[in-house]
């Protein structure tokens, strides 16, 4: 069986526009949760 992850990551926030692209710690927001999927191991 294939196990698949998808990220979501919504633009249009009022609240903090392009958040997903801003750096947190050197790196995108959106950088730090494809990191931690690509090391779980179930997913393919």
């Amino acid at each position: 069986m294939r196990i698949i992850a998808f990220v979501f990551a919504r633009g249009g926030s009022k609240g903090l526009p392009g958040k997903n692209v801003k750096s947190l710690a050197g790196k995108p927001l959106l950088g730090w949760s494809i990191e931690v999927a690509r090391k779980v191991e179930s997913i393919e």
